[in-house]
């Protein structure tokens, strides 16, 4: 791991890339990271605001369903979140 931790590409808090010397033939790694995430339309909280004489009305399914893939690098999202798919599965799963 030392060895990609050399080559590894640092920014500064300006998101600037700080110069290094990798050494002649050695080309510089940018770590990125593959990141996909589930989630439902009625994965939301157990709270619920409703007015006082009235009654909380809640879906009994899950709902649309979300799939969504994206790319991560150290400073953020990949291609400014162009690289970013979702993708609607079937609702109820």
């Amino acid at each position: 791991m030392a060895v990609y931790k050399a080559r590894k590409i640092e920014w500064d808090e300006n998101l600037e890339v700080i110069p290094q010397d990798y050494g002649a033939g050695v080309k510089p790694l940018v770590f990125i990271i593959h990141d996909e995430s589930t989630f439902n339309s009625n994965d939301g909280g157990k709270k619920i605001w409703v007015h006082e004489d009235k009654s909380a009305l809640r879906k009994k399914g899950h709902g649309q369903g979300l799939h969504v893939s994206d790319y991560l690098t150290s400073i953020g999202r990949y291609g400014n979140g162009e690289a970013c798919e979702i993708v609607k599965c079937d609702g109820d799963i």
